[in-house]
């Protein structure tokens, strides 16, 4: 990644092949959070011209995927779990390969790779990757600044229990009040002043832009 930039390389991977599953008890099998572990750590790497690549999406593809699943061998992850693996993508500004079968893709998968509220703060113009800035607890936030002055987080539940978390808004570095918007279920859902509540499921990650 240092010298990507410095070779003339516009993005680069970052991770070896991405397989269809959450996580594995081997560290030599690349699931989707092995992957994130990693590029989370990476986001003073990414910006216009120069983009860290996590390797393409796995999105829709259900444990069939020959080079993603070993034609089988694994299950898949849940469409929620999807949710999250294409959330995370979109904040991190990466590039979005989809590969799974278009022609044949279901509801469920042509609703997460085709919302266009998180598919704008991946193509954000200001093409900053979305920085940790918290993680206890089995949860971890990402919050990624955009062009419009306005801001996306990302709050994220590892764990296998559902989790109550208040996000506060001294994490965040803002002031006053700000609207939210959870762009997922595409719902303006208040302001945020001090802290706000939320319910996280298992493998959630709740999509938040706050705007002035």
């Amino acid at each position: 990644m240092e010298m990507g930039q410095k070779a003339g390389g516009q993005y680069w991977r970052v991770s070896p092949d991405i397989m269809d599953q959450w996580q594995f008890p081997s560290i030599w099998v690349f699931s989707m959070k092995a992957i994130l572990n990693r590029e989370e750590k990476l986001w003073k790497f990414a910006g216009p011209g120069h983009w860290n690549d996590p390797d393409m999406l796995i999105v829709g593809n259900y444990g069939k995927g020959l080079a993603t699943s070993w034609s089988g061998r694994y299950k898949g992850m849940s469409d929620l779990e999807y949710q999250t693996h294409f959330s995370l993508w979109c904040m991190f500004s990466a590039p979005l390969l989809a590969s799974n079968d278009l022609r044949k893709m279901n509801e469920a998968t042509a609703n997460i790779l085709l919302n266009p509220e998180i598919l704008a703060i991946d193509q954000d113009m200001l093409g900053q990757q979305a920085q940790p800035v918290y993680k206890m607890g089995g949860i971890r936030v990402y919050l990624k600044h955009l062009s419009d002055g306005s801001l996306a987080v990302a709050v994220l539940n590892t764990t296998r229990s559902a989790k109550q978390y208040d996000l506060k808004a001294s994490l965040l570095g803002i002031k006053d009040a700000w609207k939210v918007r959870d762009v997922w279920k595409h719902l303006d859902t208040g302001t945020l002043t001090d802290k706000l509540p939320l319910t996280i499921q298992s493998h959630e990650t709740i999509v938040l832009k706050l705007s002035k």
